[in-house]
């Protein structure tokens, strides 16, 4: 992937989740800087480690079961992996 850091950063928060602590990360750059490749890739992982994962596109969170989209807490975040593995 050859984003070493911000991989290694990534995992130090899903090894605090598996660890049963509250964690989060934010994503941010420019457009074309790699952030959705790198957010799959964390999404993979999380999946693997057995966390479920809610990914948010554009502030909303996508509702199942017929009903709309709702607002997003914040707008910022794209995906976030919950769960215990």
């Amino acid at each position: 992937m050859g984003r070493a850091e911000e991989t290694a950063e990534l995992a130090a928060v899903l090894a605090t989740a598996a660890a049963g602590r509250t964690t989060w990360a934010v994503l941010s750059g420019e457009s074309g800087s790699g952030k959705t490749r790198l957010l799959d890739e964390a999404v993979v992982r999380s999946r693997a480690s057995g966390f479920t994962v809610a990914r948010v596109v554009g502030g909303q969170v996508p509702v199942q079961n017929g009903g709309g989209p709702r607002p997003s807490p914040a707008a910022t975040p794209q995906s976030s992996a919950t769960g215990s593995p």
